[in-house]
Parts: C-alpha cells; sequence; structure tokens
C-alpha cells in the first residue's frame, strides 16, 4: 500500500495536497489534504496532516406524537453499522439549511413544517475542518415528493419517541456523537420553547 503525497510547495509549507491511495496497483481514494510544516525554522520542524472536507447537516425530525427518526447505516471505516440522526453532506451552492431539508427527505420520505438552527460546531478540528450544521425539524409529516434516497446508502429507519432516543443512541452498541448532541440542544430548546423536552 502507497500513500504519496503530490502537492505544492509554498517556502517549507506543503499545501492542499492531493491523497492518493493505492491498493495493489488500483486508486481506491483522492481527496484533499494539507500537509503542513510548523515551526521550520526550529531545530526539530514537525507536520501535520489536515483532511478537508464538506460541512454536512444533521437533522433531528420530530412529529405531532413527539417521535423522531433514527437512520441505521453502515459506517465502512468502522465496519459497523451506527445508529443515528439523518445527516450528510451540504453540496455546491447549497445553504445549510438547503441541504437539512434535502437529507431529511432523501432519508425519511418526510418533509419539515419548519426548521430550527441549533448551532453548529466543528466535529474533528484535531484532525480535519469539517463543520456540522445541527437543525431540529419541526412538525415532519411524510412527503410524496421527497427525493429518492442516496443508490450508494443502505439504510433502516426506526421511529421513535423523543424520550427514548438517548437510550436507543447509548445501548445501540455504537453510538454518533454528533446525534447525541443534537438530541440534547434539542431537548433543551423544546423545554425553553414549550416546556416538553421528550423525557
Amino acid at each position: 500500500m502507497t500513500i504519496p503525497l503530490d502537492g505544492q510547495l509554498v517556502g517549507e509549507t506543503r499545501r492542499d495536497a492531493v491523497l492518493d491511495l493505492t491498493h495493489r496497483g488500483h486508486l481506491v481514494y483522492s481527496g484533499h489534504v494539507s500537509v503542513e510544516v510548523l515551526d521550520p525554522d526550529a531545530a526539530h520542524p514537525y507536520e501535520r496532516v489536515a483532511v478537508r472536507s464538506k460541512d454536512v447537516v444533521h437533522v433531528l425530525p420530530l412529529d405531532d406524537q413527539g417521535r423522531t427518526v433514527l437512520v441505521s447505516q453502515h459506517r465502512h471505516p468502522i465496519g459497523a453499522p451506527v445508529l443515528e440522526l439523518p445527516a450528510g453532506g451540504i453540496e455546491a451552492g447549497q445553504s445549510p439549511l438547503e441541504a437539512a431539508h434535502r437529507e431529511l427527505g432523501e432519508e425519511t420520505g418526510q418533509r419539515a413544517g419548519s426548521m430550527v438552527m441549533l448551532g453548529s460546531f466543528l466535529t474533528c478540528p484535531g484532525v480535519m475542518d469539517e463543520r456540522a450544521h445541527l437543525f431540529l425539524a419541526l412538525d415532519c409529516h411524510p412527503d410524496p415528493d421527497a427525493p429518492p434516497a442516496d443508490e450508494h446508502e443502505e439504510i433502516a429507519l426506526e421511529r421513535v419517541p423523543l424520550s427514548e432516543v438517548l437510550g436507543r443512541l447509548a445501548h445501540s452498541g455504537v453510538s454518533d456523537a454528533k446525534s447525541t448532541l443534537l438530541v440534547l440542544l434539542s431537548q433543551a430548546y423544546l423545554q425553553r420553547q414549550t416546556g416538553f423536552a421528550g423525557s
């Protein structure tokens, strides 16, 4: 297995390299990374690698009965299915809100009466620059015009009362931290707005 970094040198810093991952003579991954030499004048300069990623959205759908939808799908990096809230990347030219509506439709077949953005955060700043935008989708209902699911995703849906979501995530075997954070933020928002926290 070879991992050549083919990037431009800017002084003592190599930026916006392309990582080509080759296995048994076949290119299996090509993506953007940044390899930077930190403190190049020091006696022992050191490098850091960063994965450059598009931003993502995570959505907690809530219907008029206080239920949400969890998605179970296989995540290749860990080789196991993960139980999580609907999520996906923000496509070029899309706003986070537009992406949230699209992902909700693609993964659950639902439409939201309204969307509330609860915040955004860096998911793993020690390794990558990905930023996640978190949404609470209210008054969700089936959408006959929902876009089709991604053909490369094999997902299973589970409708769960909001009061049981944290327990399901905690006991699913593999939990997703972003989904857990979104549940907690959603419960706090609902408690402030309506006195209902789903607990």
